[in-house]
């Protein structure tokens, strides 16, 4: 996403605009149809510069291309840019760093010295990870929702207990009076209309 996106305080339609195009799937569903012989056609959305408006393949073909746009394991799968890159010389105004305790002595060489045996060679000192952020502050910076504080008092809330056994739920929520059926899926809402789209290169070879 550039930074030049501004989404102001209370615009929520462009707030959800900003979202569906953060989430966009990897191709139009409307676009996409099955051919009488069992190939997949899929339509693009502006015919491209040597007239192609349309590409039909075989079914393993087309698994193959959207097995292409999966990260692979392990990797990230979010990239900074600017002045959020790593190496930007400003990332530094504008990301809070947390520092790493390191030990006092310097960790020992990785081999030993001559007459130790390996039973006796002393562990090195481990460095401090920093603390993970916990739960409830990622939701208060995502959302601006405090989940722990009491909607009666305004204090501080604590978790006292994790309940999964679903007949202790359903006892609790008709305490605190709440619904205890689970609420059907609503339909999905239609695209907010803009010129905000997404298509994949689906020729041989992109």
């Amino acid at each position: 996403m550039h930074c030049g996106v501004r989404i102001t305080a209370g615009d929520r339609p462009g707030l959800e605009q900003l979202c569906r195009y953060l989430l966009r799937p990897a191709f139009a569903e409307e676009r996409l149809s099955r051919l009488s012989d069992g190939r997949i056609l899929y339509r693009f959305r502006r015919p491209w510069p040597d007239g192609t408006s349309h590409v039909a393949l075989d079914p393993v073909d087309f698994v193959g291309k959207l097995a292409a746009l999966v990260s692979p394991p392990r990797s990230h799968t979010v990239r900074y840019h600017g002045v959020l890159g790593p190496h930007s010389n400003s990332r530094a105004e504008v990301v809070g760093s947390l520092s790493v305790e390191l030990p006092d002595e310097e960790p020992q060489a990785c081999r030993h010295p001559k007459g130790e045996r390996e039973g006796e060679r002393k562990e090195r000192p481990k460095l401090k990870k920093p603390p993970r952020t916990d739960w409830a502050t990622l939701l208060l910076r995502s959302m601006s929702l405090d989940a722990l504080r009491c909607p009666r008092c305004e204090g501080r809330m604590k978790i006292i207990a994790c309940l999964t056994d679903p007949p202790v739920v359903r006892k609790v929520l008709r305490a605190m009076g709440l619904r205890t059926e689970v609420p059907g899926a609503m339909p999905a809402r239609p695209p907010p209309q803009s010129e905000l789209d997404f298509e994949t290169d689906q020729r041989e070879g992109a």
